[in-house]
C-alpha cells in the first residue's frame, strides 16, 4: 500500500566525501522508495477496488495541478483547504483509504493529511504518495502518450510542462 514519508536519519560523519556519497545514495534511495510507492498506488488504481468507493486520491496541487493529474483524482487545493475540508469530508467520510499528494508531496499534501487525521478522518486510512504527482507522471506518462490498452494512470499530461524533470 502507499505508505508515508520516512522520517530520515541525519548523518554524523562531517568527511565532505562521505557526505556526499551519503547524500547520493539518499536521493538514489528515494528515487527507489517513490517508484515502489508509485508502483503500489498504480496496482489499486488497476485493481478491481473502486476509485471513489475503496480508495480516493486527493490532489492539493494549486496552481500547478496544470498539466496532468492521476486520473479520477479529487482536487482541493491546498491554499483554499481549511475552507473546502467540509466539502471533501462529505464525499470521503465512507471511504476506507485516501491518499493525499501534491507536486513533491513534501509539504501539502502532509499539510492536508494532518489536518484530516486531526479532524474527522480518524478511522480511515490517511496516506500521502512519496514522490507526488512528479513520480506518478514520470513513471506513467509513457503508458498515457502510446494511448496502449491500459488503463491510463495520468489524464491531462502536457509534456510542455513537464519537460525538465527535476530527479
Amino acid at each position: 500500500m502507499v505508505k508515508a514519508i520516512p522520517q530520515r536519519e541525519e548523518p554524523t560523519t562531517t568527511n565532505p566525501k562521505t557526505e556526499k556519497e551519503n547524500a547520493s545514495h539518499e536521493v538514489k534511495q528515494l528515487k527507489e522508495e517513490q517508484s515502489e510507492l508509485s508502483k503500489e498506488l498504480y496496482a489499486l488504481i488497476k485493481s478491481s477496488k473502486v476509485l471513489g468507493k475503496d480508495y480516493v486520491v486527493v490532489d492539493v496541487r494549486d496552481e500547478d495541478f496544470i498539466g496532468g493529474n492521476i486520473r479520477g483524482c479529487l482536487h482541493v487545493p491546498s491554499q483554499k483547504y481549511d475552507e473546502l475540508f467540509g466539502s471533501l469530508y462529505s464525499k470521503v467520510k465512507d471511504v476506507p483509504t485516501i491518499i493525499f499528494h501534491c507536486a513533491y508531496s513534501q509539504a501539502r499534501s502532509i499539510y492536508a493529511e494532518k489536518r484530516s487525521l486531526v479532524n474527522k478522518c480518524s478511522e480511515q486510512h490517511i496516506l500521502v504518495l512519496q514522490g507526488g504527482f512528479a513520480a506518478m507522471q514520470a513513471m506513467y506518462k509513457v503508458k498515457y502518450l502510446h494511448k496502449s490498452n491500459d488503463k491510463a494512470v495520468i489524464e491531462g499530461w502536457d509534456k510542455s510542462l513537464w519537460e525538465y524533470e527535476f530527479f
